[in-house]
């Protein structure tokens, strides 16, 4: 199933939710869970992600106010050096949504992508890990002049995208119609430890942050009104992704961490 990423909202009844960014709700504190424990090696060079084993030399902070203090509590992400080169795209067609839902179709909800560990992003964590990645000024934002669009700036792990001009271009005849998910992995830590324990990164995921969403047919764009245009994003490589339920699989037992 392709839907891994995206779920439709018809009229007020939501379609079965597709949430790749799964959590508990609060979780215990203590535990560790890390994806430098997890064995990468058939995925690390489809996805770039020889910067997460190398922070110092092949990374970028987004934030370089946080001061790192090993004693203190602090969240902040990473890039890679070349973030342009490690952004992919993800395509999802819907035509089969606009054919037997028409109108009904309103919009789809952009999920950010994790691998599986068994505690992963806890619920009271996303709103902080959001904000790190969409800051407009200190987070992925502030590589806006090295795209072609708009990157995402709503601090959630997931956002909107209207279906209205996948609507309008397939009544008008358009065939092949995808959702185009723009994708950049990051590197997310959070260092934390309860009073008079000593801190330690309990926090240490691979996130893919959706930067940007357009609806394609064919090698162009399709507007919000149903017209085509040039493609934003034509330049950028296309990825294949596996899933495990809604997790990106890494093409190796996971062990429970």
């Amino acid at each position: 199933m392709k839907k891994k990423v995206i779920s439709v909202t018809v009229g007020l009844v939501a379609l079965a939710t597709l949430a790749a960014c799964s959590s508990s709700s609060d979780g215990d504190l203590t535990i560790v869970r890390s994806d430098l424990a997890l064995d990468l090696s058939e995925v690390k060079d489809k996805y770039n992600l020889d910067f997460i084993y190398d922070l110092n030399n092949k990374a970028k902070r987004l934030d370089s106010t946080v001061d790192l203090d090993e004693s203190a509590d602090y969240y902040t992400a990473y890039v890679s050096n070349d973030i342009k080169s490690t952004a992919f795209v993800y395509s999802i067609n819907i035509d089969s949504d606009l054919e037997t839902l028409g109108e009904r179709v309103q919009s789809y909800a952009i999920k950010s992508l994790l691998f599986r560990t068994s505690n992963s992003i806890y619920e009271s964590e996303q709103a902080q890990v959001a904000a790190k990645l969409f800051d407009t000024e200190k987070g992925l934002h502030q590589y806006n002049d090295l795209f072609d669009f708009e990157i995402n700036t709503v601090s959630s792990l997931s956002f909107t995208k209207s279906a209205k001009g996948a609507v309008a271009a397939y009544k008008a005849g358009s065939r092949d119609i995808t959702v185009d998910v723009v994708y950049v992995p990051t590197f997310v830590v959070r260092n934390y430890g309860e009073k008079n324990m000593q801190k330690q990164k309990i926090l240490e995921k691979v996130v893919f942050a959706p930067i940007y969403c357009q609806l394609t047919t064919g090698d162009k764009e399709i507007d919000t009104d149903g017209t085509l245009v040039d493609s934003k994003i034509s330049s950028i490589n296309k990825v294949t992704i596996e899933f495990d339920e809604n997790y990106v699989a890494t093409g190796k037992e996971v062990k429970e961490l």
